[in-house]
């Protein structure tokens, strides 16, 4: 498996995030999604991996992975500090929010 983000940086608190999410069965895309103001962008990479986890250890498919994993991240980014304090239910709330 293979899991990365891909990050377009128009200033300093104006970035542009986007997800990626392969194995051997399937490759998925999530489109970049603005993140305005960028509050700490310190710890987003380690909640985008720890959310991709999660959805591997519950056997989701690579769609579900990229687009949970990258809303992890992108919220993250609203958090001072290195560490993120949602859970699986936040995350989850927010893209059924979209």
């Amino acid at each position: 498996m293979i899991a990365a983000t891909s990050r377009t940086i128009i200033g300093n608190d104006h970035h542009q995030l986007g997800a990626h999410f392969s194995t051997r069965s399937g490759t998925a895309h999530e489109s970049p999604q603005t993140i305005n103001p960028v509050v700490d962008r310190i710890g987003s990479g380690d909640a985008f991996a720890a959310a991709a986890l999660y959805g591997v250890t519950h056997d989701w498919d690579a769609a579900r992975i990229a687009r949970f994993a990258l809303q992890a991240c992108v919220m993250k980014h609203a958090i001072h500090g290195d560490f993120s304090n949602l859970n699986a239910r936040e995350v989850e709330a927010a893209l059924s929010a979209e």
